[in-house]
């Protein structure tokens, strides 16, 4: 059995098997991982793609530039006409959050996996 599977805290009889109930080390020393992150830590991103931002400047109608200005800064309802810019900057808004919201949780996570490994590691030297 590897340090890192062992047991943070067994029970039983010193040089007798123990026990395999509770958290291991590895998941002791996650749990206890600093919350500030370091800037110095790359993480592996998710694999999410964000979906382009609609080009609005390049619709040839004035008129149609500006109320979609308009729609930007106050919300509201697009004509039917331009209702394909609202699905579109929907969708794009969508996957932005959707993939800034899992970098941070895969970030968070990294983090404390390579600061138990990382301890570990120290710990067996």
């Amino acid at each position: 059995m590897e340090n890192k599977d062992k047991p943070a805290f067994p029970i039983g009889i010193p040089g007798d098997h123990y026990s395999r109930t509770g958290v291991t080390k590895l998941e002791f020393f996650a749990c206890n991982a600093p919350t500030d992150i370091p800037g110095w830590f790359k993480h592996t991103p998710p694999d999410i793609k964000i979906i382009p931002q609609p080009i609005w400047h390049e619709i040839k109608i004035q008129s149609d530039r500006d109320i979609i200005d308009m729609w930007i800064e106050v919300g509201g309802e697009l004509p039917n006409h331009l209702k394909w810019f609202s699905d579109q900057y929907k969708a794009h808004n969508d996957s932005y959050t959707a993939f800034h919201h899992a970098d941070n949780v895969a970030k968070y996570f990294q983090w404390r996996r390579y600061y138990a490994e990382q301890l570990l590691k120290e710990l067996e030297k």
